[in-house]
């Protein structure tokens, strides 16, 4: 995929709901949609202007379903401390955190 600054967020303007998803990739998000859950995809793992983004959609329920992967983790921790106003959630099962024990990088951001 070509270098976009700043990247769009996937789906961002078909969100009715008050919980929305956010994941990496497009198929993931699009998977999502499929099973009736309402999902964006970031391209990647948030930069700072989809945070911002992120944070003026009216939904206050944000589900943070990143990769497990050490990258996907950092991107976790990432949108946990800039996303303001909202309810975050962690989705564990696509994580990997709470199955590895791996809660330090939570615990870090939650400081």
């Amino acid at each position: 995929m070509p270098e976009i600054n700043p990247k769009p967020i996937y789906g961002l303007d078909y969100l009715t709901d008050n919980e929305v998803i956010v994941c990496e990739s497009v198929i993931n998000a699009l998977t999502c949609w499929v099973y009736g859950k309402q999902a964006v995809a970031l391209f990647g793992t948030g930069s700072d202007w989809q945070i911002e983004q992120l944070n003026k959609i009216p939904q206050r329920h944000i589900i943070l379903a990143l990769d497990g992967d050490e990258a996907g983790k950092k991107g976790t921790a990432r949108l946990i401390k800039g996303l303001t106003n909202k309810i975050v959630t962690v989705d564990t099962s696509t994580t990997d955190l709470i199955a590895n024990g791996d809660l330090s990088l939570l615990e870090d951001v939650a400081n």
